[in-house]
Order: structure tokens, then C-alpha cells, then sequence
């Protein structure tokens, strides 16, 4: 069973029971039963909603442990050669510049020095 979909763009807006005239943007599509407005029209096709598998929060607290993990290579005595101090260095930039680039479905961590 279907039930029909009324689109704008690639957004399902709502689901009505006939067509209405509406503005030239707006198209009228049957959909499946289960579809939902958090689904959406791409292609000529409906894209079901898929929950990221972590909020932004929980990927900042990840990022923060990674960052409080390295503070070490900061400090003044740390062990480090200029070369090492240079890469973890460039790895805190990368993790500090996460949160804004990741994508929650697919995470990638910036690879730690060795």
C-alpha cells in the first residue's frame, strides 16, 4: 500500500489524501506506507532516515580524551624531538578541527603519530 507524498525539493513536506494546485516547485508522488517526513526524495526515489550511530557531543567527549591523551607531548619536558613535537602537533590541530568535518555515519580519527 502506498500513501501519497507531497515534495519540495528533495524534502517530503507531508502526506495528503488528493492533489491540491500548488506552487510549480511542488510535485505529488505515491510513497511507500512506512515513509516518514524525515525521509527523502532523491533521484525519483525515497531515502529512509538513517539515526547517525553517535550524537556530535559524544564524538566531542571522544575528541577531548584524544586531546587530554596527548597533552604529554606539549609539555616542556616532554621527551620529544622537534620533528615528533611538529606531528603531534598537527594531529591536536586535526582533532580540534573534528568535530566540524566529521561525518557521524562514517568517523575516521585523524591517525595518531607514531
Amino acid at each position: 500500500m502506498t500513501k501519497l507524498a507531497v515534495i519540495h525539493g528533495n524534502r517530503i513536506l507531508e502526506f495528503v489524501d488528493a492533489k491540491f494546485e500548488a506552487h510549480p516547485d511542488i510535485k505529488f508522488i505515491d510513497v511507500p506506507e512506512d515513509t516518514t517526513t524525515q525521509d527523502k526524495y532523491v533521484d525519483e526515489a525515497v531515502v529512509k532516515y538513517t539515526e547517525p550511530k553517535l550524537t556530535m557531543d559524544e564524538v566531542r567527549m571522544m575528541r577531548n580524551a584524544r586531546l587530554v591523551e596527548s597533552d604529554w607531548t606539549n609539555a616542556g619536558d616532554s621527551p620529544l624531538n622537534d620533528s615528533q613535537k611538529s606531528a603531534w602537533a598537527d594531529y591536536r590541530t586535526k582533532l580540534r578541527d573534528f568535530p566540524s568535518v566529521v561525518d557521524l555515519n562514517n568517523i575516521i580519527w585523524p591517525e595518531e603519530p607514531s
